[in-house]
């Protein structure tokens, strides 16, 4: 999604977790046809990517919380609506200066 409607520049660093379906064949080509480079962390060393891990558990417990949904597509479209419609949109974050997302990637790409 992130390829077809943002148009990353060549270069752009993508979080992967140790996980088979990251380190396949099928991901390396499509990150390497793109123009992404992987990032994950060593063996054994956890902390490689914290913050990443850290955004991810915040993400779920407040786009997910308590709730469970109950199927995939139900989740699917949970986390699209939470991460798209408020983390990104409204959530303020104090490494942005209280900013959202959006409006920070705005305040930088006008000056």
């Amino acid at each position: 999604m992130a390829v077809t409607q943002r148009h990353p520049l060549k270069g752009l660093i993508v979080h992967l977790d140790r996980g088979v379906q990251y380190a396949s064949s099928d991901t390396r080509q499509f990150l390497t046809g793109h123009g992404l480079v992987g990032c994950m962390s060593r063996a054994g060393n956890p902390y490689d990517n914290a913050w990443m891990e850290s955004t991810i558990g915040k993400t779920k417990h407040e786009v997910i919380g308590e709730n469970l949904p109950a199927s995939h597509s139900a989740a699917q479209q949970q986390l699209f609506a939470g991460i798209q419609c408020w983390y990104n949109q409204r959530r303020r974050h104090s490494a942005l200066g209280y900013q959202s997302p959006v409006a920070f990637e705005n305040q930088f790409m006008n000056n």
